[in-house]
C-alpha cells in the first residue's frame, strides 16, 4: 500500500511521543535516590556500672528502661586489688554506657571502655583526680552530680525516653533531698563530734554530719602509701583511743590487719562506739540512699550511747586535706 506524506507525519509525531514519555520516564528513574529510613535507638540501654553502689543509682534513674551489670557486685570485693575477667571486658567493652567511680578507684574499668559507650565518671562530676579520697558515693554532693549526669547521658542515648528519665531523676530528688534533711539535721544537732578511723572509707559521710576527724597524722598517711603503721603512730593512736579522746571509731572491715584489730579492741575497752563502713554495699542493700541512711541511723543511736565524756585533745593532730585516697 502507497503510504502517503500524512501517514509519514502522523508516524513521525508518534514516535516523538514515546520517545519523550521513555526519556522523562527515564530521568525520573536516575534522579530518585532510594528511601531510607533512620532506625530510633530502642530500650533498654546496656549499662556496665564498675561498684554496685554505682550500678543501683543508674537503675534507680533508668527503671524499666536500663539493663544494669555491675562488676563489682559482692560486698567483700575489693575494687583495689581487682583484676577484671576477660567476660568482664567484654561486657565494659561493648557496653552503651560505662558508670565508674575515678579516682584511681577503678582504672581498670576505664581501661577497657568501647569506642562507642558513653563514660559517666564520679570523679569528673566533682573534679576529683587520683590522689584524692576515691570513696566518693558517700559525698552528698557527687551522688547529686551523678544523678544528673547519668540522667542526661541515659537520654542521648534513648532520646524516646527522656521524659521518662527525668521522672526517675525528680522521685530520685525527693529520696535523697529527705536524706540531705537528716544529714543537716544531725550535724546542728551535735556540736564538737570527732570520730578516728583505722581508713578513710566513711570520710565525706563523716564530714557531711559534722564530725571532725582525729586519726593520728602519722597513722593516716601510712595508711594511705599502702604501708604499715609505725609503731610510734600505732601507739599515739592507741592512746587517742584510751583517753577517749574520739567519740567514734570508724573501721572498714575488708582491710582489716593485726595493727585495725588492736585499735578496734582499744575502742571498745575505751567504751568507744565501733562503726564498720565497707567499701562495697552491704548483702541486702539495694539503694545508696538505703546504705547511708543506714550508717546514720546507727552513727545516731551509737553517738546517743557512747560512753565517752571526755573532750577532744588540743594536742591531738589532724590532716588539713582529708581528701587524701586510701589504697589499703
Amino acid at each position: 500500500m502507497k503510504r502517503t506524506l500524512r501517514d509519514y507525519a502522523r508516524a513521525a509525531a508518534v514516535f516523538a511521543v514515546v520517545a519523550l514519555v521513555s526519556a522523562t520516564g527515564a530521568c525520573s528513574l536516575r534522579g530518585s535516590a532510594p528511601e531510607t529510613t533512620t532506625a530510633t535507638p530502642a530500650g533498654p540501654v546496656t549499662v556496665v556500672a564498675s561498684t554496685a553502689q554505682w550500678g543501683s543509682l543508674v537503675q534507680e534513674l533508668g527503671g524499666s528502661q536500663v539493663k544494669v551489670t555491675s562488676i563489682l557486685g559482692s560486698a567483700n570485693a575489693d575494687a583495689h586489688n581487682f583484676e577484671p575477667t576477660s567476660s568482664d571486658i567484654s561486657k565494659i567493652s561493648t557496653a552503651q554506657m560505662l558508670v565508674v567511680n575515678g579516682a584511681g578507684y577503678d582504672d581498670w574499668a576505664t581501661k577497657a571502655v568501647g569506642k562507642s559507650s558513653v563514660l559517666v565518671s564520679a570523679a569528673d562530676t566533682v573534679g576529683a583526680s587520683e590522689g584524692d579520697n576515691p570513696h566518693l558515693w558517700f559525698s552528698k554532693e557527687t551522688r547529686k552530680n551523678m544523678a544528673t549526669e547519668i540522667t542526661e547521658s541515659l537520654s542521648k542515648i534513648l532520646p524516646s525516653e527522656k521524659t521518662y528519665f527525668h521522672t526517675q531523676l525528680s522521685t530520685w530528688q525527693k529520696s535523697e533531698t529527705a536524706l540531705e534533711k537528716r544529714i543537716t539535721a544531725f550535724a546542728k544537732g551535735h556540736n564538737d563530734l570527732t570520730y578516728a578511723a583505722t581508713e578513710a572509707v566513711a570520710y565525706y559521710l563523716m564530714a557531711d554530719l559534722g564530725f571532725k576527724d582525729v586519726t593520728p597524722e602519722g597513722y593516716l598517711r601510712s595508711v594511705q602509701s599502702s604501708g604499715e603503721a609505725a609503731p610510734a603512730d600505732l601507739k599515739s593512736f592507741r592512746s587517742l583511743l584510751d583517753k577517749q579522746e574520739a567519740d567514734l571509731l570508724i573501721d572498714n572491715p575488708q582491710t582489716s590487719d593485726d595493727a585495725s584489730a588492736s585499735l578496734v579492741e582499744a575502742a571498745r575497752t575505751a567504751g568507744i562506739s565501733v562503726i564498720d563502713v565497707s567499701e562495697q554495699m552491704p548483702q541486702g542493700t539495694t539503694t545508696l540512699e538505703q546504705w547511708v541512711s543506714a550508717l546514720i541511723t546507727q552513727i545516731s543511736e551509737d553517738t546517743a550511747k557512747s560512753s565517752v565524756s571526755a573532750p577532744p585533745s588540743a594536742s591531738t593532730s589532724t590532716v588539713p586535706d582529708r581528701s587524701a585516697s586510701s589504697t589499703k
